[in-house]
């Protein structure tokens, strides 16, 4: 098995991060976080730059 990020094999019997959507697996929280972030920063920023904005017209 090979982290979905690094590439890196993942040795039999170590333990393992695995991304419930996906199924993909990750060796270190690290690896996690690095896809999730590159996967998802757009949308989040979008998704806070509406939040945002909405509330800066519902205070005027």
């Amino acid at each position: 098995m090979f982290c979905a990020n690094c590439y890196k094999e993942i040795p039999a019997g170590k333990s393992y991060y695995k991304h419930q959507d996906t199924n993909q697996s990750y060796c270190s929280l690290d690896c996690l976080n690095d896809h999730m972030i590159y996967t998802h920063v757009l949308t989040i920023e979008t998704s806070e730059g509406e939040e945002s904005t909405e509330e800066q017209d519902n205070d005027e």
